[in-house]
């Protein structure tokens, strides 16, 4: 039974028997639990509960959770206590990663548990702000080792009236998580965009680069995002295909620069995505580009059928000078733009009777594909006629 369940059957308990002894013993045994959260909530949720005597027994235990929840919903107490248990508090434990202390990683790393000062902030009257935001600023956080703890930074900053907004901000560019400062710019309104877009080019994080040119567009630098992003690209040779997704997804991009990239360092489909998703893309290079990709033919086929623009005879030419009976077949097949009579020449060319047997694949392939068409064509007129 957890702790909500327990003051359910403690109310129930009281409203049945409906006197003080009933409160008191069931307080009696909620102490002998040494379950201080559960004694922290019968304290603000069962009537009649010696509030004094529960008080103490929390400020004794050190639970800081406990801690935080009495003066949060207690009404009527002097939070002093409470507060310097919260400021006096100890919101690291080991950090086991014992190979990176050489590398400067402490002994000790801050911890989620940081969390229980933001709310003590947040939700108890009359706390003192700047010194809990004080823990907050001097906590020693690794960015290795501490993303539970990172995150009170920004609920601190979101949440917290009173906050130091620019402080806590140049404390999570120094913390220095690309996924921080996305979360700092994304949930605090009053963000210092620009720093922190500076901070993620200067990370070189090559995700974090395309997201704040995307879902910060009206905000953010596009050009030198789209710069930092190409420069990452090309030292590390790695993610050129999050050109292609700045050029499709993010308004200002200039795609021939990104186009150039993705011409140069990425595959098949890559190109064929350019080709179909980006407007202005320059059909023809990417079509070039993906006839020089060996083992990219079945995108290749898609890319004649499916790109508009796509030059489908240089195609036909290249499958007919490599002798490419398999991919013939599969580009007169599904292609619409295909020069099927054109193709069927070719193979029926060859006196090889497996090679007439090609040609025959095509008709069958053909037939096939237009009997279906029919087929729906009629179940289409046939629906509308029973909707009229």
């Amino acid at each position: 039974m957890n702790n909500e369940q327990m003051i359910a059957m403690f109310k129930k308990v009281i409203a049945d028997v409906n006197n003080e002894k009933a409160v008191k013993a069931l307080e009696d045994s909620t102490i002998l639990t040494n379950n201080y959260i559960l004694i922290a909530m019968f304290a603000y949720e069962i009537e009649g509960a010696n509030i004094e005597r529960l008080q103490q027994i929390i400020l004794d235990s050190n639970d800081l959770e406990a801690i935080y929840l009495f003066a949060a919903n207690v009404k009527g107490i002097d939070i002093t206590p409470f507060q310097d248990k919260i400021l006096k508090g100890d919101y690291t434990e080991e950090c086991n990663h014992s190979y990176f202390h050489k590398d400067g990683c402490q002994k000790r790393k801050p911890t989620e548990k940081l969390e229980i000062v933001y709310k003590f902030a947040r939700d108890v009257e009359g706390a003192d702000i700047e010194a809990l935001q004080n823990i907050i600023l001097n906590a020693d956080y690794n960015n290795h080792y501490t993303e539970d703890a990172n995150k009170v930074i920004v609920l601190f900053a979101r949440d917290v009236k009173g906050a130091d907004i620019d402080k806590l901000s140049m404390l999570a560019v120094k913390v220095g998580t690309a996924s921080l400062q996305y979360d700092f710019v994304n949930e605090v309104p009053s963000a210092n965009y620009e720093r922190h877009e500076n901070a993620i080019i200067k990370m070189g994080a090559a995700h974090y680069i395309l997201r704040f040119a995307r879902d910060f567009n009206d905000l953010a630098n596009v050009e030198k995002l789209q710069t930092a992003l190409i420069k990452y690209v090309n030292k590390w040779n790695d993610n050129a295909s999050l050109c292609y997704d700045f050029a499709n997804e993010v308004k200002g991009a200039d795609v021939s620069k990104l186009a150039s990239v993705v011409l140069q360092k990425c595959n098949g489909s890559v190109n064929y995505w350019f080709a179909r998703d980006v407007e202005g893309a320059d059909i023809l290079a990417h079509q070039k580009k993906l006839m020089k990709c060996v083992g990219w033919e079945d995108v290749l086929i898609e890319f004649a059928n499916n790109i508009e623009g796509a030059d489908v005879a240089i195609i036909e030419d290249m499958f007919i000078e490599r002798k490419d009976f398999k991919n013939l077949i599969e580009l007169a097949s599904k292609c619409e733009l295909a020069n099927v009579d054109k193709i069927i020449g070719f193979i029926e060319t060859y006196n090889n009777g497996a090679q007439h047997g090609y040609a025959d694949i095509i008709r069958k392939n053909l037939s096939e594909k237009q009997a279906l068409k029919l087929a729906n064509n009629k179940k289409k007129t046939a629906n509308k006629v029973a909707n009229s």
